[in-house]
């Protein structure tokens, strides 16, 4: 059985000399997305992080890099064409990733703590969600614990872009007890698993080890 993991890893905005030959190891409509961003840091964290999955597919499936295919489904979540049991999602904010890896539906977000704008709340984030974040003491925090839990939620279940942030409460018991919210440095990560009370792994990686993972199994 799959361990479940979840993977953070900082990304620099520098640009890696060997930026060219990591491109080679994605798909063709990859690298039209990849081609389409603006800043160098939005590509890197694409790349890297499809080159994290693909590397981990092809050490736990022993399938080549070349016969990976990713489907969506129809409501646009990514998935591995052929392989029922292997489900993955990936977050990232403006200097890290998260990818999370299981054996179960899993959707996972991250976001920097940072000063937030708290009258969003208002428009987003339900009575007892808004409540929790002005009750807390570091209020900036809590709205990122709720952000990241919706934003997990709504991945987990493959229908973000057709469900109102509103119309689930992410503090009640039901959804709550699926989600879990950490903190690794200055980011919060959430982490939504079908199964409740499901245990998995942290790893933190360096930017460099993703490299070298590509570069030795990815050929």
């Amino acid at each position: 059985m799959m361990k479940n993991i979840v993977y953070f890893i900082e990304i620099s905005e520098s640009i890696d000399p060997q930026q060219n030959i990591l491109i080679d190891f994605v798909s063709e409509e990859k690298k039209r997305k990849l081609s389409k961003y603006r800043f160098n840091i939005d590509m890197k964290l694409s790349l890297y992080a499809e080159l994290l999955i693909r590397y981990q597919i092809c050490k736990l499936l022993l399938i080549s890099n070349k016969e990976i295919i990713f489907d969506k489904t129809n409501s646009g979540k990514p998935y591995l064409h052929g392989h029922l049991n292997f489900y993955f999602n990936i977050s990232h904010t403006r200097t890290a990733i998260v990818v999370a890896l299981s054996d179960q539906e899993i959707g996972v977000d991250i976001e920097k703590i940072k000063q937030a704008n708290l009258a969003i709340s208002n428009k987003f984030f339900t009575e007892l969600e808004q409540k929790y974040i002005f009750d807390s003491y570091d209020k900036d925090k809590a709205f990122y614990e709720i952000w990241t839990r919706k934003e997990a939620y709504l991945k987990y279940i493959g229908n973000g872009l057709k469900m109102p942030l509103t119309s689930f409460d992410v503090q009640q018991s039901k959804i709550k007890s699926k989600i879990t919210t950490f903190q690794l440095n200055n980011y919060l990560i959430s982490v939504c698993l079908e199964k409740n009370g499901t245990k998995f792994d942290v790893l933190k990686l360096f930017e460099s080890q993703i490299v070298d993972m590509a570069l030795t199994t990815l050929k």
